[in-house]
């Protein structure tokens, strides 16, 4: 089991643009199975050549282990605007801390009904 803890806010300028932020916890309990998204079943990552330590998806296709390595923390903060009153168009960076992961997105949404 994996527990999900997140919480933010939202800023306008103005009713075309905003900017928000949040941040994540996430914890695990009990034995966890990791299966690798980087890495092909019956594989494994090869020895690490850097000084970064390697997260237990980049050493092993799946991997059965304790919830510390499901544990995770970290922040986003996105920038949007509202061409119209149903569309939104924003852009983002998630920094996850535990895992040393960086992610930048982006996304359209569509208000619909009332």
């Amino acid at each position: 089991m994996v527990v999900h803890f997140e919480g933010g806010g939202t800023y306008d300028f103005s009713r075309y643009v905003y900017v928000s932020g949040s941040a994540y916890g996430v914890r695990g309990m009990g034995q966890q199975t990791i299966i690798s998204r980087l890495l092909k079943r019956g594989t494994t990552g090869g020895t690490s050549t850097g000084t970064r330590k390697r997260q237990v998806f980049e050493a092993q296709a799946q991997t059965v282990t304790t919830s510390d390595a499901a544990n995770d923390h970290g922040m986003s903060g996105w920038f949007g605007v509202s061409p119209s009153p149903g569309v939104d168009l924003h852009i983002g960076y998630t920094r996850s801390i535990a895992y040393d992961f960086n992610t930048f997105f982006f996304g359209v949404g569509f208000r619909v009904g009332k």
